[in-house]
C-alpha cells in the first residue's frame, strides 16, 4: 500500500501525552510515549505490522523511544505521580504492576552459624557471602562438614 510506504519513509517521530493527576496537588503532569523513525520501524510500518511497533518502542528505549508504561514508572519513582493513577493511565495494568515487582529489590535475611543477618539486597550481590545456616521459612541451605 502506497500509504504505509510513504508513512515509513517519512515518519520522524510520533508524541503522545497523557496529563496524569500530580501526586501533590495542582497541575497534571505529562506521561509520553514516543516512537520515533529507525530502519526496523519503517520496516515495520512499511510491512504493515503496526501491532509490533509498542514492542519496538520497548526495545527502543536506550536509542531514546519511550512507552506510557515506562514513563509513568518514571514519574511514579519520581514521587510526582500515584500509583493507583500510573495504573490508571496504563495502556496495560498488568504489565505495569508486573515491571514493578521485578524492578523491587529482594529482600531475604540470612542467618549465619555467627548469628549474624544479612540482607543481600542492601549491598551488592557480587559482594554477598551466603553462610551455612537456615532460610527465614526453616529451610535449611548449605552443606555442613
Amino acid at each position: 500500500m502506497q500509504v504505509l510506504l510513504d508513512l515509513s519513509q517519512d515518519l520522524k517521530a510520533v508524541i503522545s501525552q497523557r496529563l496524569v493527576r500530580n501526586a501533590k496537588g495542582g497541575r497534571r503532569v505529562p506521561a509520553v510515549e514516543l516512537l520515533l523513525q529507525t530502519t526496523y520501524v519503517s520496516d515495520l510500518i512499511r510491512a504493515g505490522e503496526i501491532d509490533l511497533l509498542k514492542e519496538a518502542m520497548k526495545q527502543g528505549v536506550d536509542g531514546g523511544m519511550m512507552t506510557f508504561e515506562e514513563s509513568l514508572i518514571r514519574l511514579f519513582d519520581a514521587g510526582q505521580i500515584e500509583w493507583d493513577d500510573a495504573l490508571d493511565n496504563a495502556d496495560s495494568r498488568s504489565e505495569l504492576a508486573l515491571r514493578r515487582r521485578l524492578a523491587e529489590p529482594l529482600a531475604v535475611t540470612l542467618e549465619g552459624d555467627d548469628g549474624m543477618a544479612m540482607e543481600p539486597s542492601s549491598r551488592s550481590m557480587a559482594d554477598a557471602k551466603f553462610p551455612h545456616g537456615t532460610w527465614t521459612d526453616g529451610r535449611t541451605h548449605g552443606h555442613r562438614i
